[in-house]
């Protein structure tokens, strides 16, 4: 059989062969690279080459060269033709055309903005983002289309720089030197008297010269508002005069059809841009909202896969997924963008979420940095500790002065590598550094009482005071009490043997559940008040020992009866019944029931007094004063022993006149040997078992614990000699206010003039016959602030808007109240750190567990703030095309 050819085999095919398809596509992928490409006809001349091309070429060249370039457009679509999702927008229903006039136009504007040609080379017109500077004396001698759009959609707003201190702006004429002042930036009616605000005018601190917001974007003329205006002697005339010109007429009318959208050649265009952008932020504004709940409450935010309809998609997709069934915007377009996989804009994807936390706090932080440049003066504190991962984390706080009062702020988790005084202080000071907060204006600094921190030569405290010798230390007050108790236990051995008898009665009870059990059910029979069960100790922690020892001498009795049924329960295991038996023999000594008495009445004062230090609107001379008052009742406490007695036998079931109940009693007396030589020697002199137990145990703890006060109090002496008189400032003499106001400026000569003292006398006059406000004093932020005289003092001031009259009491009475008082901002933040970063979460990156943790514990101010500017800044970022 002959075999058939190929032109015979080719004569039933429908379609081209594959080789046939192959040698048209180089064919045609030829012809397209000998074509010139668009961004040769659109490359963004100098200024000196359109100038020239300007002379050079007349109307007739301009104009072929444009047909030229529509003409490149309309013979390759395939080259030019992206999608719209390409673009950074989903495809609608606009014909194809649209699409491909919409991509096109896309491609034109990403050549402008970026300044690079379609091969990646660097256009020599100008540098990336030239024009977009906010200091006019850094734009080009002529403004780019790209830049003329930009600002004219921004206004001028953020050009204008008239509150700054016109130092540049210096010009020597003869004798005097001339500045550029602020009232330029305004001029009075002539007839009504009312301040016109000349928002065309703005001031460059690189060049010290005001320009013309309008001609320097708008017009191609020069003049002196252009090039920059220094003649200051007659600037209110030229300035006048300027505005009235007709360049500047012709600029503004300019500037405004620029920004009408009908005035505009692609205004079809802007119009389905700005469509398809409002689509986006509806879509980006559910997102945002979603992850502001999750994030103010520390949830977690992605699950196990991405896919809607998931029961594993995480907290994020889920509610969007519920919202979509009330939303039907949402709904519509999670039908539509949904588990499209990578490479789909649907804007629900973890990456997403991530650079919308990322921006929500990089705003809650700038926010509170602009807090406090406002504020000026502040204090710093830092602590640290072990994450999940091993990996030690310093958390940064800081304390500033508003008009509405002191406010604590969490900054951020930096992680750390050492633990020396000056490692810390270098973190410290690089974070200052890097978010431009001025160390000089710190005039407080507060630790915890570790040697690396508060150490006097090489600890933290000592490194920063040497960067600014006016950031004084404070120790952490919360910190300092807990040492005050430490310090006491460790005094003497009963007392130390009292805190592991109820650490062991503890442990002994939570062992087992059967025990636990029946130490529940003792304490439910107690019908005339409710009980709480043993608890645990803890050393770091002061007020675990309070409850500890309050939950166990309350329920004493029914402890003790628990014990005594164990104890005798034959069932029970014999080492069982031998523990309880000693638990059951140390708590029936008058010893232990007397101790327990002394600590529940002292630890329930210290933890009443930790709880109020902790607030974190307490000021200094308020904590000082709580800190004397527990001194004053601690030592009152000394003459008590005999009620404290009293009770201690009535928890053990004796009485004062029983022999014997004393521990010491039951000893035999040890007599001194006498020798024969010894001749009339004295009998010796031996103390009762109650008269042994007062001085070698009770007055021990008493006494130990003032001279730890007293100790802790000094540490607060210098900040209280400058600031106390403050708390008693209607009740001091003249002379008084006159001496402590001098000590004042003395010891700030670089914040507070000689006027404080006159200033001090008026006020406190004025503070004597002004009524106060009964309504409760509190931050705008919601923080509850102690009310104390010094926060009133302030607030006074703020809310009758007499800040100019004694503007020096208000900078000291800012001085004082940004001094911290005790770090425990910083010892929340490890609460929220350990609920952030958790098992599950081990592998957190540091940036995203700073934003997650800031977000949650500043969720007062993220919900203070507007977030839509995010989301135009995130479609910036993200988008693929820019407006024309």
């Amino acid at each position: 059989m002959e075999r058939p050819t190929s032109r015979d085999r080719d004569k039933g095919r429908k379609y081209k062969p594959g080789s046939v398809k192959r040698q048209e596509k180089a064919e045609e992928m030829e012809k397209v690279k000998k074509m010139p490409k668009i961004t040769q006809w659109l490359k963004v001349p100098t200024v000196s080459e359109s100038s020239q091309s300007h002379h050079e070429s007349g109307p007739a060249e301009s104009s072929t060269s444009a047909g030229m370039s529509v003409m490149v457009q309309e013979t390759d679509q395939s080259d030019t033709r992206v999608t719209l999702e390409h673009c950074g927008v989903p495809t609608t229903s606009t014909d194809m055309s649209m699409q491909h006039d919409t991509c096109a136009s896309a491609e034109i504007t990403k050549s402008q903005w970026t300044g690079t040609t379609e091969q990646g080379e660097e256009a020599e017109a100008r540098p990336t983002e030239q024009g977009l500077e906010n200091d006019l004396g850094l734009w080009p001698k002529k403004m780019p289309e790209y830049a003329r759009n930009y600002w004219s959609e921004r206004g001028s707003s953020e050009c204008r720089h008239c509150d700054g201190d016109f130092k540049e702006s210096a010009v020597k004429e003869q004798d005097r030197t001339r500045h550029c002042t602020k009232t330029l930036f305004s001029r009075t009616h002539s007839l009504s008297g009312e301040e016109i605000d000349l928002k065309w005018l703005c001031y460059s601190k690189t060049t010290g010269r005001v320009y013309c917001f309008v001609c320097k974007l708008m017009s191609n003329v020069d003049s002196l508002f252009t090039t920059g205006f220094t003649g200051w002697k007659n600037a209110r005339y030229s300035i006048e005069s300027h505005g009235k010109s007709d360049q500047h007429t012709t600029a503004m009318v300019d500037m405004i059809n620029r920004k009408t959208l009908g005035a505009r050649v692609d205004a079809n265009l802007v119009q389905q841009y700005e469509s398809e952008s409002q689509y986006w932020q509806a879509v980006l504004k559910r997102c945002v909202d979603v992850l502001k709940l999750l994030c103010e409450r520390g949830l977690s935010i992605r699950g196990k896969n991405e896919q809607i309809g998931s029961v594993h998609n995480g907290n994020y997709l889920g509610i969007l997924e519920l919202l979509s069934t009330y939303d039907s915007f949402l709904a519509a377009h999670i039908k539509k963008h949904a588990n499209k996989g990578s490479g789909h804009t649907s804007y629900l994807s973890h990456i997403i979420s991530d650079e919308l936390i990322g921006l929500m706090a990089e705003k809650v932080l700038s926010t509170i940095i602009n807090e406090v440049k406002k504020g000026k003066y502040f204090s710093i504190s830092v602590d640290s500790t072990p994450d999940i991962s091993h990996i030690d984390q310093l958390t940064f706080t800081i304390r500033y002065v508003l008009p509405t009062g002191p406010v604590e702020r969490f900054m951020q988790f930096i992680p750390m590598l050492s633990h020396t005084g000056k490692d810390i202080a270098a973190t410290v000071l690089n974070f200052l550094e890097e978010k431009k907060i001025p160390i000089a204006d710190c005039r407080g600094q507060s630790y915890d009482n570790a040697s690396n921190m508060s150490g006097k030569y090489q600890g933290t405290q000592q490194v920063i005071k040497n960067e600014c010798p006016a950031a004084e230390y404070v120790p952490c007050m919360a910190h300092s009490l807990n040492l005050v108790g430490k310090c006491a236990v460790e005094s003497c051995p009963a007392a130390v043997s009292l805190f592991g008898l109820i650490q062991r009665i503890y442990t002994f009870l939570v062992a087992s559940t059967y025990r636990w059990r029946r130490h529940c059910e003792a304490l439910e029979s107690h019908k005339d008040e409710k009980l709480k069960v043993d608890k645990s100790l803890s050393d770091t922690r002061w007020s675990a020992r309070a409850d500890a020892v309050a939950a166990l001498s309350k329920a004493y009795k029914e402890n003790l009866n628990v014990l005594e049924e164990l104890s005798s329960d034959n069932n029970q295991p014999a080492e069982t019944r031998a523990e309880a038996s000693g638990l059951v023999k140390a708590m029936k000594e008058v010893e232990t029931a007397i101790l327990l008495e002394v600590w529940q009445t002292i630890l329930e004062r210290f933890q009443r007094t930790n709880v109020q230090l902790q607030k974190s609107g307490l000021s200094l001379n308020t904590a000082v004063h709580l800190l004397e008052s527990l001194l004053h009742f601690v030592e009152e406490l000394r003459s008590q022993f005999d009620e404290f007695e009293a009770k201690g036998m009535a928890k053990c079931g004796m009485t004062v006149s029983g022999s014997g109940v004393y521990k010491e009693d039951t000893k035999r007396i040890r007599k001194r040997k006498c020798h024969h030589d010894e001749i009339g020697t004295a009998e010796d002199a031996n103390l009762t078992g109650r008269d042994k137990f007062r001085v070698t145990a009770f007055f021990p703890i008493i006494d130990k614990l003032c001279a730890a006060l007293h100790q802790r109090l000094e540490a607060y002496s210098t900040l209280r000699g400058r600031f106390g008189f403050l708390s008693d400032i209607t009740n001091k003499t003249t002379e008084e206010l006159r001496s402590a106001a001098h000590n004042l400026v003395t010891s700030y000569p670089k914040d507070l003039e000689d006027g404080l003292e006159s200033e001090i006398v008026q006020f406190a006059h004025l503070m004597k016959t002004i009524p106060k406000d009964s309504d409760a004093i509190s931050t705008s932020e919601g923080i509850e602030a102690s009310k104390s005289s010094e926060v009133e003092m302030f607030l006074t001031i703020h809310r009758h808007d007499m800040v100019e009259t004694f503007a020096n009491v208000e900078i000291a009475l800012r001085l004082y109240l940004c001094m911290f008082v005790t770090n425990c901002t910083g010892e929340r933040s490890f609460s929220k750190l350990k609920l952030v970063k958790n098992y599950l979460r081990n592998t957190m990156g540091q940036d995203r567990l700073s934003s997650l943790t800031l977000l949650s514990i500043e969720h007062d101010k993220l919900r203070q703030l507007d977030f839509s500017d995010i989301i135009t800044d995130f479609a910036r970022k993200k988008a693929r095309k820019h407006p024309v």
